[in-house]
């Protein structure tokens, strides 16, 4: 009948997707995955957009996962918020289990990432490499934001403002009247003074 033939055609659709995830081919399996929920919709079955629907969840938790490998936290984080946005409208005990569990393998790899860019931070401050010890902490600073409410935040504001202080001291020293010199330290003494205010 029609109708079974556009049963095969979602299953194969959703088994096309998963080869395409194998492959990392994303926004082709998120096409392929939409595509199949659409034609469930379609024809009214119900459990079948479902199982595009979990599908669909699995698309964002495995780009995560990838991300994860590659050590990008923002991005991991990024694709696990969205999973967690398809999450809430599939409704699925499962795919909640999934996406809080990888959320908090993302949020503690990138908590030992801060850390370690502060010690690092600090560190080269001690070695007088300020400009890396302020691109050092400010990566400790961008991560703050994936994070639950944190020690860390403060720590990572004050190793970019100590990096800031320090940085800008070493370029007073050394300006030859240099105008973007100049610039740069006025530039670094307003960070640290906007976050020692903070």
């Amino acid at each position: 009948t029609e109708e079974m033939s556009e049963i095969e055609a979602i299953e194969g659709y959703l088994l096309e997707v998963e080869d395409l995830l194998e492959r990392g081919k994303w926004e082709q399996a998120v096409a392929r995955n939409r595509r199949a929920h659409r034609l469930a919709a379609r024809i009214g079955d119900r459990a079948l957009q479902r199982e595009a629907d979990r599908q669909h969840v699995t698309v964002f938790i495995q780009q995560a996962t990838t991300r994860l490998a590659r050590e990008d936290w923002r991005g991991a984080y990024a694709h696990n918020r969205r999973a967690r946005e398809l999450a809430v409208i599939v409704d699925d005990a499962g795919s909640w289990r999934q996406v809080d569990a990888q959320l908090e393998e993302i949020q503690q790899l990138a908590m030992r990432q801060v850390q370690a860019d502060i010690d690092k931070a600090n560190a080269l401050r001690g070695e007088d490499d300020f400009a890396q010890a302020y691109a050092t902490a400010k990566n400790a600073q961008s991560l703050i934001e994936i994070l639950p409410s944190s020690a860390l935040t403060q720590q990572a504001d004050d190793a970019v403002a100590d990096a800031c202080w320090e940085w800008a001291a070493h370029l007073l020293k050394t300006d030859d009247g240099d105008e973007a010199t100049s610039a740069k330290m006025a530039e670094l003494l307003e960070e640290s003074a906007t976050l020692m205010a903070a």
